[in-house]
């Protein structure tokens, strides 16, 4: 039987747990970048894209480098030989992204040191080049991009802790592991308060006309996403914005049709965050609040976690749900009649 978004959704709680501390994963990605490793430059399209953003702060913490993310076009033609000198790491999780593999061809060229990340070395992008790693999928078949963010970010933090763990505390280490230990528990009580919402929310979220999700810090990478993810499947225009940003102008065009949704970074932003999410209720009712710990907000999803890097992992969670609800219920799978002839015009996937 075909697998749906929804599968690959539920399927977020294995795909942790058998990868997150998995050595065999990245021991050789490792070896590589200790014989190259000065400053990191990640460089994807699309929700690889966003997981890479989602994850470099935390990168930059546990190795201690300074990491950058950029998109595989602006890199190649406005960053490149600023950053030719460090480690460059392209990602195309189905390989078949003609922009990537239009960047590896360059830094192939260049002689520049880098890798390849992907779900499948047989793709386009696996002949490309020799440094070609496979980061823990399997195949994602569906097109909107589930297990794929996922699995990326576990696949970076799997990385960094094997890289430094020297350098890391036995308590960090344990409370990241409780976390995947519990990582189908986390996961249950994020799709049940979802379930919940959305069954109280439903003619709210059917009828939504524009979409804001506003976040900082790390997550501002899964604001992104969660936008992509909704627009994508749903086609209700979705934007993702930086908190304070959101305030210095593009705040001032909400109504009470208007849909937010607002994700703690869960630092020393988060005071600031919960004072937006209260302001926004007195503008529209169709507010969300995602966070780390139980609040009395309405429509609050919150989870249970032990080491706050888990955060990354679980707080897309519901925005894949919701879009997929929504479209599921809505039909609206299907682009318009036009776009075949967009997608006749400008390629931007292998064969």
């Amino acid at each position: 039987m075909e697998k749906t978004m929804l599968d690959y959704i539920n399927s977020i709680p294995d795909l942790v747990k058998k990868n997150l501390f998995d050595p065999a994963l990245t021991d050789k990605f490792i070896d590589l970048y200790k014989e190259n490793g000065k400053g990191l430059v990640l460089v994807a399209s699309g929700s690889s894209f966003n997981a890479c953003m989602s994850v470099k702060y935390a990168l930059r913490d546990l190795l201690g480098k300074n990491v950058e993310v950029f998109t595989a076009h602006t890199f190649k033609y406005y960053e490149l030989d600023r950053f030719k000198d460090d480690f460059i790491v392209v990602v195309s999780q189905g390989g078949k992204s003609t922009n990537c593999i239009s960047l590896v061809d360059s830094l192939v060229e260049k002689n520049i040191k880098m890798a390849v990340l992907t779900s499948n070395v047989e793709s386009e992008i696996g002949k490309h080049s020799d440094k070609v790693f496979d980061y823990g999928i399997g195949n994602e078949t569906v097109g909107y991009v589930t297990r794929g963010y996922v699995g990326l970010i576990v696949f970076f933090l799997n990385f960094a802790i094997n890289y430094s763990r020297k350098t890391l505390s036995d308590g960090f280490i344990e409370s990241l592991q409780k976390d995947c230990e519990q990582a189908q528990i986390i996961f249950d009580s994020i799709v049940s308060q979802a379930k919940e919402i959305y069954d109280k929310n439903i003619k709210e979220m059917l009828s939504s006309k524009i979409v804001h999700v506003v976040s900082s810090g790390d997550c501002l990478g899964l604001a992104r996403e969660a936008s992509l993810k909704i627009s994508e499947t749903t086609k209700i225009p979705a934007m993702y914005f930086e908190a304070e940003e959101y305030l210095h102008g593009p705040n001032l065009q909400l109504t009470p049709d208007y849909s937010v949704a607002i994700i703690d970074n869960l630092d020393e932003t988060s005071d600031r965050i919960k004072e937006l999410y209260k302001a926004l209720g007195l503008v529209t009712d169709r507010c969300y609040f995602i966070t780390g710990k139980k609040d009395d907000y309405k429509n609050c999803i919150h989870y249970d976690y032990e080491n706050k890097l888990s955060r990354l992992i679980y707080s897309i969670v519901p925005f894949q749900l919701f879009s997929y609800y929504v479209t599921n219920t809505m039909k609206s799978w299907d682009s318009h009649s036009l776009m075949e002839k967009f997608d006749d015009l400008i390629v931007s996937k292998a064969k």
